[in-house]
């Protein structure tokens, strides 16, 4: 149960963040290529590289900080706090 609230912690500023940057990241990018009078194109393989290793360094993180997790949440290790 904790787990998976310690990933959903994680996992849903880095949703928020990735949605956020790639919307940004067009919305900036696209009326400076107009301006300039380029082509636009989105690269979606790249976009899905970069959302794929935000995805895998969340559950890396997440995975590291079980076990800590587990310790803290023992009886003992709520009295020591």
């Amino acid at each position: 149960m904790l787990a998976r609230g310690s990933l959903w912690q994680n996992a849903i500023p880095v949703g928020v963040g990735m949605v956020l940057a790639v919307g940004a990241g067009v919305g900036i990018t696209l009326p400076t290529l107009r301006y300039g009078g380029l082509d636009f194109t989105v690269d979606a393989g790249l976009i899905g590289t970069v959302c794929g290793a935000a995805v895998l360094a969340v559950l890396t993180a997440t995975a590291v900080a079980l076990p800590l997790l587990r310790q803290v949440t023992t009886l003992d290790g709520l009295r020591a706090e």
